[in-house]
């Protein structure tokens, strides 16, 4: 299978792949060649775990989303992707950085405004 992990900073991974696990809001997702195209929407924070000829990465995440299309081709977005080289690492590196949401002031009042409608 193939898999892109975009970040908004660029390409975190991009090659082939035998499996690739996600946190995802309706639970674990893991994937292998074949699988059903699906979309899905990212834990606010979680650990994939890329597996090719036995050997395991790791990307501690950011919000995002997942989709799996028929061609065996995988792509996550994520905010933020960090490699690790456990899934020890990559749980560390999620408790050492705060979930960050942008707080731009002029979305604050657009959706504050919308709100009150």
């Amino acid at each position: 299978m193939e898999l892109l992990l975009l970040t908004p900073q660029g390409i975190a991974f991009e090659g082939e792949c035998d499996e690739v696990y996600l946190p995802t809001t309706r639970g674990p997702l893991g994937i292998m060649a074949g699988y059903t195209p699906v979309v899905g929407e990212l834990k606010p924070t979680g650990v994939a775990k890329v597996t090719l000829r036995g050997k395991s990465s790791y990307f501690a995440l950011w919000h995002g989303a997942v989709e799996v299309k028929p061609e065996d081709k995988i792509v996550i977005l994520s905010e933020t992707a960090l490699e690790a080289s456990s899934e020890e690492e990559a749980l560390e590196l999620i408790k050492g950085r705060p979930l960050s949401i942008p707080k731009d002031e002029e979305d604050i009042k657009v959706a504050s405004a919308k709100l009150k409608q």
